[in-house]
């Protein structure tokens, strides 16, 4: 069913209005406001309710746009109508009056200068147009222009140099006007420095002494006035007439520092100026290379080179000045990196001994000196090069020497070469030669007088033997040879890869070998000792910070060897333990205060007057090498090349004031610095230096104190009581100061069972064979001018010459070595090494030795016992030996044990001792003597308890095995001495003799005694003796007393076995005369003196008789203290009788 109705109308809406139901606009500038609505409506516009000339129909958007209303305040309304409704919208719209323009983006910015000359362009952006107007300093430089919106510009081209110049634009319009000021500066134009050499970074740096220039480039003609730190115009480039674009300064300095370099450049025109400066660091000479030690603390570079300028183990060749080797560390630190430590090698042209030979090639390697190959001349040329094969040689002989062979004579060369002659020719002018090795021919040829003889192994001439002439005699034929020149025929292999030491090849051809560490070394683990480099090249390094370290030469081979101070031309050299390893530095301190300066007149001056070579020295704190217990330091000094002792400090404990040897005018030698760990047994000696030695005379029973004794060529010189960890000191007064010669640190006492023993820790002996350093003490050139106790200064006394080719001793073993070259005066210090060939030594000790068993080791060279010989058991110093060349010593560890011994100029021995475990002891308790038939009782013990299963022989007789209790009984039925032996597993055979004797009395009389044996008629003599019984039973005597056979007193005696009486008589005779006694089977006399006239010859025979009694004592060695005294004290009471008389 349809509804039929009326349909409801739709009422407008707006949807979307805009702008803002506030808004406001500026005149003149449109505003534009629309509407939506939701239906199609008619739209009309009012502003304050008149009606706008703007109307929109059927539709939903209308829009009404102003820009011609005054300024006010209006309402905007819209209406949306249809035809059953309308909707009306309204905005409040202010119209505001416009304003004027406004300047913006100013171009420069407010405040700013610009150089002279340049065109000026300054350029504001306005909002409107305008009338522009420019000013500068209030005068107009543009009039009054029109101008559209957008971009102001003004430009200046001939601006002068001012400041502040204000420059204004100022813009108006109808709205209203703005303006805007800079402040403007016109500034000459700015110097600028184009190049600087050197450049600044980094800084800048030379040497003492060593020129440096600086330069500049400018972009103008300027005045440079140059200038170090504040001494202002030292130099100046360019004037105000003549100015100048680059300039130029050469400077240098005598004394190290930074400083600041400045170069100012003015332009006398416009006056603008500039300064630029570089930061200079001026180096000591020494600081890339030229010290011999590497000191942190010195500040040299961390690249340092050493060559055989500054290192004397390098080969060298004074009168050429020439040596090839180089050894350059890089990074230097505690750890040198892989490849860090680079050495070289380049082999130098030297001419032969006989010149006629020409030249060879010499290259020090691993400082040492080879061969490398023949430049030119009559033995080889330049194709026999011996690193072309990659291989070195010794030079054994390069000699000239005129010598004469004799036929059937032999000329012996080195290793196993003899030549010979063989043959003359009838005329006597050609020889026919052989040269031989281990007496095997090698090479024959025919020589005359001119010709060399060349021998080659391997294609290189090894042998060249130059013949000045032949000559052939009636009764003799020889040859005169005046030149020889021999190398090894046992190369060295120099390949590439090969290792000496930590160094390893890296490349060689015939210029040049080079080598380098393939791994990283450690310089802190050596500290405080010397590791090996490579070959002789030792580097030694200091205990502690900072780093020191320096490479030495090994000399502990025999041979003769320089210690060289840098080589020089100076006019006024100076040398000091950096330079010259002659002079005595502490590398763990950093000590040395030894200096030698020569003054001259110039470099060509080879005249040394009296005092231009002085010699200074000061005492340096050392170190002891026992670093503990109190044992800080001492104080050494250098002298003449070698370590001396000049005194205490107080800073050791040992000693409560400083002790100074110097201060007395005295040096010791420093015989034994050391913190070797020495055991001293009970009774073994510890062998010092001098004939000095310690001894532990006894140990306390609780094992805290010791007694040590002080001897001096086995004499006693004096006792000390000490305990462990004290410190021994034994001194000499020199003058008025006591001394310490020896010190020794006990570290502890040990008592045992068995043994009781001492370990000394430190111990240092300085002799006490000093040497004087008084005003006026001569030593070679040298003269003591000055002595104190800070000081010693020595100066040489006469005038001498720098003679070219001359070899000059100055004092002790320092020689000064002058080049042979006529065109400089070279020359350089050095201190003359001489390392003798060590003498050979055998060590005698037992190829085993029970556990606690002493032992005696006796060291002998060629028979001769050596005194002063270390000898270390295993790991311990247990000692040296005695005069005797022995060493007394107990072991008390078991196992195989190395024996050393060592001493100064003796190859050191070793031998080998097995110590044995020490099975338990046994003791035999059982009479001496006994009677056969008689029973004997055998106890067997060890440590006092009685051993039970010990078999026990008598003699041959096996009587079985003890008890429990160790005893065993036997009766011996014959008579005899017989060995008793016992022996059981771990234990040690034992044994003991006894005598079997037959049962038989055996009474004796013996030491008769007449006092005395001479006497005044009457006076008593008193006679005395002993009767024994040696027997083995009991027995009975009658002792008989006879003067003259006259009975004069009987004595029954009975005696036990081994009972012994004393007999005791007195008599008295009246009658001058000779009386004899008797006593059984003893006899002895005494006299009865008679008148005085007899008194003076028997005082003569009894002195008479006393002297030859002494004389024939001395002669027969065996006169004694004790028999001496006897004899004197005898003819003391002989006079004494006479005198009475």
């Amino acid at each position: 069913m349809v509804m039929l109705g009326t349909a409801q109308a739709v009422v407008p809406d707006f949807t979307s209005t805009s702008p803002n139901q506030s808004t406001s606009s500026t005149f003149s500038e449109s505003q534009t406001f629309n509407a939506s609505t939701n239906i199609i409506v008619n739209f009309t516009w009012y502003v304050d309710r008149i009606l706008m000339p703007k109307t929109d129909n059927n539709t939903t958007y209308s829009d009404y746009s102003n820009n011609t209303t005054p300024v006010g305040a209006y309402n905007v309304t819209v209406i949306a109508a249809n035809g059953s409704d309308t909707k009306s919208y309204k905005w409040d719209w202010t119209v505001t009056a416009k304003p004027g323009p406004n300047l913006s983006n100013p171009v420069p910015a407010q405040t700013f200068s610009s150089e002279i000359g340049k065109t000026q362009i300054f350029s504001i952006n306005v909002d409107q147009a305008i009338n522009v107007t420019w000013f500068i300093n209030g005068t107009v430089e543009e009039p009054v222009a029109s101008k559209n919106a957008g971009k102001l510009q003004y430009t200046n081209n001939s601006p002068v140099i001012g400041n502040n110049y204000n420059v204004i634009v100022f813009v108006e319009n109808s709205y209203g006007n703005d303006s805007y000021k800079w402040t403007w500066s016109v500034v000459p134009t700015p110097i600028i420095f184009t190049k600087f050499v050197p450049s600044k970074e980094p800084y800048p740096s030379n040497l003492i002494g060593e020129s440096r220039t600086f330069s500049v480039d400018l972009n103008q003609a300027c005045k440079v006035v140059w200038s170090i730190n504040d001494d202002n115009n030292v130099q100046m480039n360019g004037t105000n007439s003549t100015p100048v674009t680059s300039a130029s300064f050469t400077t240098s300095k005598s004394s190290t520092g930074t400083f600041t370099v400045k170069a100012t450049a003015t332009n006398t025109t416009s006056k603008a100026t500039n300064t630029t400066s570089w930061t200079w660091t001026v180096n000591p000479a020494e600081f890339y290379s030229g010290n011999r030690i590497w000191d942190e603390k010195q500040n040299l570079s961390r690249e340092y080179t050493w060559d055989a300028w500054s290192f004397g183990g390098f080969y060298y060749d004074l009168d050429s000045d020439e040596g090839g080797e180089t050894l350059t560390i890089t990074d230097i630190d505690w750890s040198l990196g892989k490849n860090d430590v680079v050495y070289t090698a380049k082999p130098i042209p030297v001419k032969f001994e006989r010149s006629t030979f020409g030249e060879y090639y010499v290259i020090g390697f691993m400082a040492e000196r080879y061969f490398a190959g023949y430049k030119s001349g009559s033995i080889g040329d330049s194709n026999d090069n011996l690193m072309d094969e990659d291989k070195l040689s010794k030079v054994l002989v390069d000699d000239d020497k005129s010598q004469m062979l004799r036929a059937g004579n032999v000329l012996t060369l080195e290793e196993g070469y003899e030549f010979r002659i063989l043959e003359l020719d009838v005329q006597g002018n050609q020889a026919l030669v052989g040269l031989f090795k281990d007496d095997s021919k090698v090479e024959e040829d025919i020589l005359e007088g001119g010709d060399t003889l060349v021998y080659k192994v391997d294609d290189i001439p090894i042998i060249g033997i130059h013949i000045n002439s032949v000559f052939a005699g009636m009764e003799t034929s020889s040859i005169r040879i005046d030149g020889i020149f021999q190398i090894s025929d046992e190369f060295t292999s120099v390949n590439n890869g090969e290792k000496f030491g930590l160094m390893t090849i890296d490349s060689v051809d015939s210029n040049e070998i080079v080598m380098k560490n393939e791994n990283s070394i450690s310089l802190s683990k050596h500290k405080g000792e010397s590791f090996n480099l490579m070959g002789k090249i030792n580097i030694e390094v200091g205990d502690d910070k900072p780093l020191r370290f320096a490479p030495v030469v090994d000399t502990s081979e025999p041979g003769t060897y320089e210690l060289r101070g840098t080589v020089t031309e100076k006019e006024d050299p100076e040398w000091t333990p950096l330079n010259f390893e002659g002079l005595l530095y502490d590398m763990d301190t950093g000590f040395g205060k030894e200096s030698l300066s020569i003054e001259r007149e110039d470099t060509d001056d080879t005249s040394i007057d009296s005092g231009d070579l002085k010699y200074t020295t000061k005492p340096i704190s050392v170190n002891f090498e026992h670093k503990e217990d109190g044992w800080e330091s001492y104080q050494a000094i250098g002298f003449m090349g070698e370590k001396y002792f000049a005194g205490y400090t107080r800073s050791s404990t040992f000693i409560s004031s400083d002790r100074s040897l110097i201060g007395e005018e005295r040096l010791g030698k420093i015989l034994i610095d050391e913190d070797k760990k020495y055991t001293l047994r009970l009774g073994n000696p510890l062998t010092l230096q001098e004939g000095y030695s310690l001894r532990i005379e006894d140990i306390s029973r609780d094992g805290d104190l010791v007694m040590i004794g002080v001897y001096q060529d086995g004499d006693a010189i004096t006792t000390d009581i000490l305990g462990t960890d004290e410190t021994f000191v034994y001194d000499v007064e020199v003058g008025g100061t006591d001394i310490p010669i020896i010190i020794a640190h006990i570290k502890n006492v040990f008592t045992g069972f068995e043994t009781s023993s001492v370990f000394i820790d430190g111990l240092f002996q300085i002799s006490e064979d000093f040497i004087s350093v008084k005003n006026g003490d001569s030593y070679g050139k040298m003269e003591v001018i000055d002595v104190n106790d800070d000081e010693i200064t020595l100066e040489n006394d006469a005038k001498f010459s720098l003679s070219k080719g001359e070899t000059i001793d100055i004092m002790g073993d320092v020689k000064i070595k002058v080049a042979d070259n006529s065109s400089t005066v070279r020359f350089y210090p050095f201190l003359e090494v001489i390392v003798e060939e060590p003498e050979y030594m055998e060590l005698e000790i037992p190829d085993s030795v029970f556990q606690n068993e002493e032992i005696t080791m006796t060291v002998t060279s060629d028979g001769d016992e050596i005194e002063d010989v270390t000898i270390t058991f295993g790991d311990i110093e247990i000692g040296s030996t005695d005069s005797n060349g022995e060493l007394t010593y107990t072991p008390t560890e078991t196992g195989t044990i190395t024996v050393n011994a060592s001493k100064s100029g003796y190859e050191s021995v070793s031998e080998v001792i097995e110590v044995l475990h020490q099975p338990k002891t046994i003791e035999i308790s059982a009479p001496l003597v006994i009677d056969k038939g008689e029973e004997i009782s055998i106890s067997i013990t060890s440590e006092g308890v009685g051993i039970g299963g010990a078999s026990v022989k008598f003699g041959n007789i096996d009587l079985g095995t003890t008890p429990s209790n160790g005893n065993i009984t036997y009766i011996p039925e014959e008579p005899g001495t017989f060995t008793i032996s016992v022996s059981k597993s771990g234990y040690q055979d034992a044994s003991q003799d006894i005598d079997v004797t037959d049962p038989a009395a055996k009474l004796v009389f013996t030491n008769l005694t007449i006092e005395p044996r001479l006497v005044q008629p009457g006076q008593m003599v008193n006679i005395t003796a002993e009767a024994a019984n040696f027997g083995t039973i009991r027995d009975s005597d009658t002792a008989i007393l006879k003067i003259n056979n006259e009975v004069i007193e009987t004595q029954e005696l009975l005696l036990d076995r081994g009972e012994t009486v004393k007999l005791s008589y007195s008599v008295n005779r009246s009658k001058p005369g000779t009386y004899r006694v008797e006593l059984n089977d003893r006899t002895g006399t005494f006299k009865v003196a008679g008148e005085g006239s007899i008194t003076g010859l028997v005082f003569g025979i009894i002195a008479l008789f006393a002297a030859i009694a002494i004389i024939y004592s001395i002669y027969t060695g065996t006169l004694t203290t004790e028999v001496i005294a006897a004899k004197v004290e005898a003819i003391k009471i002989q006079l004494k009788q006479l005198f009475e008389r």
